[in-house]
């Protein structure tokens, strides 16, 4: 709205082809939940935090409990987004669970949320996506948070872009934008986790 002469163009990818995009030119800022290498040509700084959710539709069996064990995992089938990155949150998550000794059923592998949220829609298993991805159709009561006792599901967020190619000044504004919705957005987490003695 404040830059309207201004094309953006949004690229959504994995996060390693997003930093060899940065890398080759072809993107000047990712946001990506994986860091680069230290040693890459690549920085990173920490962006805000994404909670992965567990989400069934309204109809599906399991939407009628108020949670589920770890246990219940390995026999509901799991539909998950295509991830090459080892350090996403997705693939974190689904690797504690097997390092502790679950049998995980992940039934299908998809290419974008959209896709899992799809999948999801026709009863085909229970989804794993960030929050921000499904908010809306939980809100309009399309798909219902499934509650997974003892798992934790957050990752955080990296904004990364080349150490030596300075940014364009539309990029260096872009970026002030980023960073600004970060600190809102830090702000608000703790002042709701403030607490005053009576």
């Amino acid at each position: 709205k404040t830059h309207p002469q201004v094309d953006v163009t949004l690229r959504a990818n994995s996060g390693g082809i997003i930093h060899q995009q940065i890398l080759h030119g072809d993107l000047e800022i990712g946001v990506c939940s994986m860091a680069p290498s230290p040693s890459s040509m690549l920085y990173s700084e920490p962006y805000i935090p994404l909670k992965l959710v567990a989400f069934a539709a309204k109809n599906h069996p399991v939407a009628k409990k108020k949670e589920l064990a770890l246990s219940d995992l390995e026999h509901v089938p799991l539909i998950v987004r295509m991830d090459d990155d080892l350090q996403s949150t997705t693939h974190t998550v689904l690797n504690a669970l097997r390092k502790q000794g679950y049998k995980l059923n992940i039934a299908m592998r998809c290419e974008s949320p959209e896709a899992v949220q799809s999948a999801v829609t026709q009863n085909l298993g229970i989804g794993l996506l960030y929050y921000d991805a499904v908010k809306a159709a939980v809100e309009r009561g399309s798909f219902k948070i499934i509650q997974i006792r003892g798992l934790e599901m957050e990752g955080r967020t990296y904004i990364v872009y080349h150490k030596e190619h300075p940014l364009s000044p539309h990029a260096e504004e872009f970026l002030k934008l980023l960073r600004d919705w970060r600190d809102q957005q830090n702000a608000k987490s703790v002042h709701s986790g403030a607490r005053t003695k009576p």
